[in-house]
């Protein structure tokens, strides 16, 4: 695991020690990373865009890729929070987020 993504899951555990999210979202990251193939410092807008079409493809369930893309967004903020020499943060909520199709009545 990337020392980064294991500050990260730390710091979670630490805030909400009865909380499974470090758990999840540490998941969710180590799947990014081995997909991505590339440093967290490297990681560009357009790749989260190939990655939410990549779970998509997967058949992946609109909830799950938003809780991958969620952990992602944190995960940068934990980096621009708590790194000075990280970069901004390539997530961009209003472009990143699946909405879920309203259900007709």
């Amino acid at each position: 695991m990337l020392p980064e993504i294991e500050s990260f899951v730390s710091w979670l555990r630490r805030r909400s020690p009865r909380s499974s999210t470090a758990v999840h979202y540490g998941s969710d990251l180590k799947l990014f990373f081995a997909w991505i193939n590339k440093p967290c410092m490297d990681v560009k807008v357009q790749d989260i865009d190939a990655y939410i079409e990549h779970c998509q493809k997967e058949g992946h369930a609109i909830g799950m890729v938003n809780r991958r893309l969620c952990a992602l967004r944190s995960f940068y903020q934990f980096l621009f929070l708590h790194d000075e020499k990280a970069i901004g943060n390539p997530f961009v909520p209003k472009r990143h987020f699946i909405r879920r199709r309203e259900q007709s009545a």
